[in-house]
Order: structure tokens, then sequence, then C-alpha cells
């Protein structure tokens, strides 16, 4: 089966059908991470398109296979996508388990050392008003965590002031109207994140319903 779609990928390359061959061995190396032959054969069209940070991405697992060049810019990848030693698996397409030597070296040399780097610039380039990465992140985990532990405490407190029949309209209004707004900017905090992972298309998912939220928050608010 791995010979076969080594082939087809060959064919599809020789065809000039470049995207098709790439694509069909990333499938078959995500599908099974432990098929060597195809993971191998997708490092080497890289390295023969000139990516190195690609090449090195496949090829980093095959002992003294890969350049130093290409492991340097494995490592800024890494780095700049801010992947966490947790996620690097999934990132690489590795068998679950334990970080293959090759790449927990990469992760405790090159990749803090750029890390620190991107760091120090992104600071440089922001201003004092600059957070981190794990600062955002904790940031949005908060609010979320606010977020959601009002729902349930406004759910109950609701049920019982409905109970004892003493519920407060204008209360409950302003009840909702925080947890509205506490959910707002969890989810634009939310949308930062991905935003600074570079991930456009889920960072507007979240940011296009916080600010129509905002929106509805905002216009009575205005109208008095």
């Amino acid at each position: 089966m791995e010979a076969l779609v080594i082939s087809r990928s060959a064919a599809a390359w020789e065809a000039g059908r470049r995207a098709d061959a790439l694509r069909l061995l990333k499938d078959a190396v995500r599908a099974e991470p432990t098929r060597s032959d195809a993971r191998l054969a997708l490092a080497e069209r890289y390295r023969e398109m000139g990516n190195p940070d690609q090449a090195g991405r496949w090829g980093i697992v095959f002992d003294g296979w890969t350049t130093d060049r290409e492991r340097d810019r494995l490592a800024r990848l890494l780095a700049s996508s801010w992947v966490r030693r947790q996620d690097v698996t999934a990132f690489l397409a590795l068998p679950p388990g334990e970080v293959p030597a090759p790449v927990a070296d990469l992760l405790d040399g090159p990749v803090e050392t750029y890390r620190v780097r991107f760091d120090l610039e992104a600071r440089e380039r922001q201003g004092p008003g600059f957070e981190d990465p794990s600062t955002l992140h904790n940031v949005a985990l908060t609010l979320w965590v606010l977020f959601l532990g009002g729902m349930v405490l406004s759910a109950v407190l609701v049920f019982g002031l409905a109970f004892f029949g003493v519920a407060d309209m204008n209360s409950v209004r302003l009840l909702a109207f925080c947890l509205a707004a506490v959910g707002a900017a969890a989810m634009l905090s939310t949308a930062a994140l991905f935003a600074r992972g570079g991930e456009r298309t889920a960072a507007a998912a979240w940011a296009l319903p916080a600010l129509v939220l905002l929106g509805f928050l905002l216009i009575p608010s205005a109208r008095g």
C-alpha cells in the first residue's frame, strides 16, 4: 500500500502536479505516522524544491538525514508557530508517545533560542503594551472561566429569585449585560490568540460574533 502511494505521488510529480504529489504523501504520513518511506519521500521532495523548513519538518526523525540549515529552519518554524512540547508530535505528524531525540534536542536548544529572540523582537515592535503569548493565554482562560462560572451562578440565582417570587427584571438585565460583555471579551481574547499564531480564519471566526455581540450591547446603551 505504501509503495502504491509513493508511486502515485511520483507519477503526479512527473506530470507537473506537485501539489497533488505532496498531498498524497502528507495524507499517507498523517494517516499512519509510522510510514517512514512516505515520510522520507516527502522530505526529499521538499529538499528538491528548496524548502529547508519543510524538508526538516518531515525529515528530522531520520538520524543524520537533515542538514544544519534544514534543522535551523525547522527550529525557526517551531519557534515562530509557538508549538508547545506536548503538541509537537501532532505538528510533525509523529507517532504518539515520547518525543524523538532529534526533535527534543531541537526544542531544548535552537527552538528555545529563537523563541526568546522572537519574543524580544515582538516586544520592540509592540512597545510597552506587548503581552507574551502565555500572558494572553492566561487572560483568555480567565475570561472563559469567569463567563462559564457566571452562567452557572446566574442560572441558579435567577431560578432562586423566581422560586421565591422576588425576581427583579432590572437586576436580571444587568446580570445578562455583564455576562455578555465578559463573553465578548473572552471571544476577542481567543481571536487574538489565533491571530498571534497566524491563523487568520480562526481569529475572524471568533472576532466576528464578539463584535456582533458588543454591537447589541452598545446600541441600547447609546440610545439611553
